[in-house]
């Protein structure tokens, strides 16, 4: 941190610890160093702070590893200003020589790739140091995982850190109940009020008695998100152990308001100074269709389109029809491009399709000589398949995409 964004401080807090990681945990967290920025600590809250210090920091350095802490506390007068300074020895660490991980119920005997899931989830092994926060984020994990499938109401019934401080000793034990398979059921839909609920149903890819999956009802999040009628979008489902069975999902959405306008100026080394702006209007003909104005000009060209959708229809299908203009005049040459047609398009967690009758004309002014004239009527295709860790932010996997014309 700069040193003028510190906050002022009313003493001064000194801490020597090793490792770097200890001396942080430390300093972020100990009640002498977090309450020196306040004036109102009086010479009794200031010797309680000073002889409080010794135990905070054992339980502090416990949580990291270090159960045999050695604490050293002194206090001075410099130039009118008090110090304290804190000098820890850790003591050797402890370490993990044994992980047991059990589990229970169907999983056992139904999915056992999903018990393999949750092993592999749980990220302590033997002979890795113990931490507090790393026992704590190894079982969330591990949790996690085995309800990310079938196994929702999955729960952890017993969890141990035997931590033997004399042998910097910790044995680690979790047993996980699978509880019973869920499937998914209907969907209920709340906070609709300028759209229909129905649109939700047709982007809905869910088949009700589908395994409870994490990764479809995130699909279904992200489909919400993909129409242009809600702004936010929250899914909660069910995890009544006592009923697994079409467990239902509910889907909570606030809505965008029908007129939508984006504008913006900017300046670019190749076209020079442009504007920009879209205006949007979710409701013509008061059946939710989204009728869209786009343009931008330039020094170099000029471009208008209106695009007119409908919603959403049975497995997300969406059709549209657009028109644009694009002028452009660079060298002495101008171009001025009509286009106009129809559009089919899918889009789903891994797979987009699109289908597409477009109609091209084109008008060319050269130095010399005049007008030339191109003229088309293109049908097309596209299908791209996303295979990646993550759609919004992927670091690994791969993508095609395929086109006809």
């Amino acid at each position: 941190m700069l040193p003028w964004l510190r906050a002022r401080t009313y003493y001064d807090v000194e801490i020597d610890a090793k490792p770097r990681e200890l001396r942080k945990l430390l300093e972020t967290h100990l009640d002498i160093a977090r309450f020196s920025t306040r004036n109102d600590v009086s010479d009794d809250q200031f010797e309680f702070l000073v002889t409080a210090t010794p135990q905070q920091v054992r339980d502090l350095a416990s949580t990291d590893g270090y159960f045999s802490a050695v604490v050293r506390t002194d206090t001075d007068t410099v130039n009118g200003r008090r110090r304290v300074r804190v000098s820890v020895d850790p003591g050797q660490r402890t370490m993990i020589s044994s992980v047991t991980l059990t589990f229970r119920g169907p999983v056992l005997t139904e999915d056992k790739k999903q018990e393999n899931a949750a092993r592999f989830a749980f990220s302590l092994h033997g002979g890795d140091p113990f931490t507090q926060s790393g026992w704590d984020d190894a079982k969330n994990a591990s949790l996690k995982a085995l309800q990310s499938r079938r196994y929702l109401g999955a729960r952890i019934v017993q969890s141990e850190a035997r931590i033997d401080p004399l042998r910097h000793d910790a044995q680690l034990t979790l047993t996980l109940d699978s509880g019973p398979t869920f499937t998914m059921g209907p969907l209920d839909v709340s906070g609709t009020r300028r759209y229909p609920a129905w649109i939700v149903n047709n982007v809905n890819p869910i088949s009700p008695g589908e395994y409870y999956d994490v990764s479809r009802v995130t699909e279904l999040h992200r489909q919400l998100q993909n129409t242009p009628y809600f702004a936010s979008v929250a899914i909660d489902v069910d995890n009544d152990t006592q009923k697994p069975l079409l467990t239902p999902l509910h889907a909570k959405v606030s809505e965008f308001p029908y007129n939508n306008f984006r504008g913006s100026v900017g300046y670019s080394t190749d076209t020079g100074a442009h504007v920009q702006g879209s205006y949007t209007y979710l409701n013509t003909f008061g059946a939710a269709w989204p009728l869209q104005f786009q343009g931008r000009l330039d020094q170099i060209q000029q471009f208008g389109q209106v695009t007119l959708s409908m919603p959403p229809g049975p497995r997300a299908w969406t059709n549209s029809a657009l028109i644009s203009y694009t002028t452009t005049d660079v060298s002495d040459t101008r171009i001025y491009s009509f286009r106009s047609g129809l559009q089919r398009t899918r889009t789903s967690q891994n797979i987009d399709y699109s289908y597409a009758l477009l109609y091209y004309q084109d008008r060319l002014y050269q130095n010399t000589g005049g007008p030339t004239m191109a003229r088309a009527l293109v049908p097309s295709w596209g299908w791209t398949r996303r295979n990646v860790d993550d759609p919004l932010f992927p670091r690994s996997g791969n993508l095609i995409r395929m086109e006809a014309g």
